[in-house]
């Protein structure tokens, strides 16, 4: 049997990682906006992340 891994399908999976060292200031404008928009603080990365990309255009 094939030792395959288990999880939620997806059509965009997540394969690379990305750490970065913030202060306090950083991570609390970063905390604040994930608790109110009721998102994990990776998914407030990546959006943030989308919107430099989009602004650049």
């Amino acid at each position: 049997m094939a030792k395959n891994k288990m999880g939620r399908p997806t059509n965009s999976p997540k394969t690379l990682r990305v750490t970065a060292r913030v202060d306090e200031k950083v991570y609390n404008i970063l905390y604040e906006y994930c608790e109110k928009n009721n998102i994990s603080i990776a998914e407030g990365v990546r959006q943030a992340i989308i919107k430099l990309n989009d602004h650049k255009k």
